[in-house]
C-alpha cells in the first residue's frame, strides 16, 4: 500500500487504483471529494464532499474503494490527512 499526506488538491495516481483509507490530521472545516479521474476532472465521483472532524479515520479494507480512471482528491478550505491507496 502507497501513503500520500495532503493538504491540497492532488492528482494521487492517473491510473486505476484503490482508495483504501483516509486520516485526518487537522482541519479547519476542511472538506474532501474523491473521483475517479486522470486528468484533474470532477465529473466521476467516488466519495462525495465530505467534512470529517480531526482525528476522523475511514477505511475501506485491503479492497479499497475502486476507481478505473485514476484518483483525484478536491480538497477546500484548511485540511491535512493521509490517504492510503493502491
Amino acid at each position: 500500500m502507497n501513503y500520500s499526506q495532503l493538504n491540497a488538491t492532488t492528482q494521487v495516481k492517473t491510473s486505476a487504483a484503490r482508495l483504501c483509507s483516509l486520516t485526518v490530521s487537522s482541519t479547519t472545516s476542511g472538506t474532501i471529494t474523491i473521483y475517479d479521474e486522470a486528468q484533474g476532472g470532477t465529473t466521476r465521483k467516488v466519495l462525495a464532499t465530505i467534512t470529517p472532524a480531526a482525528g476522523a479515520t475511514y477505511w475501506w479494507g485491503e479492497e479499497g474503494l475502486a476507481t478505473t480512471n485514476g484518483l483525484y482528491i478536491v480538497v477546500a478550505n484548511t485540511i491535512e490527512f493521509t490517504v492510503g491507496w493502491k
